[in-house]
Formats: C-alpha cells, sequence, structure tokens
C-alpha cells in the first residue's frame, strides 16, 4: 500500500509540474541528521537520513512556503559503549511538515533563512504508536542555473519523542539538493 502511495504522489508531482505554468517548484532533498538524546534517553545519539520531494510555492515577494510532500527516512541509533548491536528504523512520511523560507533577493546566489513545523507517527513492531511534533529553524544558500537551483542547507530541529517522561530530542540538520 506504502508503495501506491509513493508512485501516485510522484506521478500527480510530477504531472502538475509538467503542464506548465504553475506557480511552485518541485524540490529534490537529501537530509543528514544528528540527534542527541535519542528516544528520549539522555546522551544517546542517532543519526537519520531522509531523502525526499518537496513542494516550494510563492507567497509573497521573497517569502515562500515549503511543503514536505514525501520522505524516506533511515533512524539509526548508535550502540553504547561495549554493545555491538546497531538498531535501524524506515519509515516513509507523507505530508510530514512544511516551513515558511524568507529568500533574499541576491542574483545567481540565493541566501534565504526558514523555520517551520513537523510532524511524525511512529509504529513500532511491539509497543503502541507515537506521535512526534517537531519545530525547526535554519539558514540555506542556494545557486540559480537557467531550469535548475542547487542548494545547501543547515539547521536545527527540537522534537518531543513522543514518549512519556522523556526528554525532548534536538537534531542539527544538513541538508543539500536541487530545486526545479
Amino acid at each position: 500500500m506504502k508503495k501506491v502511495a509513493v508512485v501516485v504522489t510522484v506521478l500527480f508531482a510530477s504531472f502538475l509540474y509538467a503542464i506548465g505554468g504553475l506557480p511552485f517548484q518541485i524540490e529534490g532533498k537529501f537530509n543528514y541528521n544528528m540527534l542527541s538524546n535519542a528516544g528520549g534517553v539522555q546522551d544517546l545519539d542517532a543519526n537519520v537520513m531522509n531523502i525526499g520531494i518537496n513542494a516550494v510555492l510563492p507567497v509573497f515577494m521573497g517569502l515562500k512556503a515549503r511543503l514536505d510532500v514525501i520522505g524516506f527516512e533511515m533512524y539509526t541509533v548508535k550502540p553504547e559503549v561495549g554493545d555491538e548491536s546497531t538498531t535501524n528504523t524506515f519509515s516513509l512520511n507523507l505530508l510530514s511538515g512544511g516551513d515558511l523560507m524568507y529568500c533574499f533577493p541576491v542574483p545567481t546566489f540565493n541566501p534565504y533563512l526558514f523555520m517551520g513545523l513537523g510532524v511524525a507517527n511512529v509504529s513500532p513492531e511491539v509497543g503502541d504508536a507515537i506521535t512526534s511534533f517537531k519545530v525547526r529553524a535554519g539558514v540555506g544558500g542556494g545557486y540559480s542555473l537557467p531550469t535548475v537551483s542547487f542548494f545547501l542547507e543547515a539547521g536545527y530541529e527540537m522534537f518531543d519523542s513522543g514518549i512519556e517522561g522523556a526528554e525532548s530530542e534536538g537534531t542539527i540538520l544538513i541538508g543539500a539538493g536541487a530545486r526545479f
């Protein structure tokens, strides 16, 4: 079922973009995030890699809205000292959040600020499903060519792990991608 949802979403977004004249850009993005307090456990580190497709819509002048349309995420918890096991969790995220971006009016090189909200629902094989709410902010810069713009961005994200009594998790965000 998830594969069908991915294919339908990608085909629908491609169709909308292909008919031309639409006021938004498609963004392909790769994120690498470094977590502290993973799963709400003090000083337990983890890495998250996310590949996604976003829609970027102009709002007013330099202000744009970025909607996280679809993403595939791999969450890896690093073992504690002396423990050789690594835990990997995979998830598919549909319409999981968005950002407001302010793009400074500089030709060719495009610096911007972003701030956004997100939500994630994790359904582990054992235990109850957990809903996590996120707040993120950061900076980015892009280089524009006639049909594509490449970008790099960095930021910080805080979110509640959804586990009662657990501490909030903090994430350093590092992202790169292209806008068409």
